[in-house]
């Protein structure tokens, strides 16, 4: 299935790559990332689209837990291909 995650982060050394780590050991595919760092708030706006079969709701809670991590939310939990086709823009 295709799911579309929400991610506001704090800037520190590592934190990207830690992010991407916890969603690959937990067996998702990034589909496709955003990146966008609001200077006002000092965070990182995230939109992830990842593919898996797992439980969405561990991998939710799986990434709270990472210390630079503020807020996930689940914006899409979609189907096989219902997140194709679409566009941020």
């Amino acid at each position: 299935m295709t799911h579309e995650l929400q991610i506001i982060a704090r800037p520190q050394a590592g934190g990207l790559e830690r992010i991407l780590r916890t969603l690959r050991v937990r067996g998702f595919d990034v589909q496709r990332l955003q990146a966008d760092f609001d200077a006002a708030r000092g965070r990182f706006q995230l939109g992830v689209w990842v593919a898996g079969d797992r439980a969405l709701d561990v991998l939710e809670r799986q990434l709270t837990r990472l210390v630079e991590v503020e807020t996930v939310l689940a914006v899409h939990r979609g189907g096989r291909n219902e997140a194709a086709g679409t566009s941020s823009s």
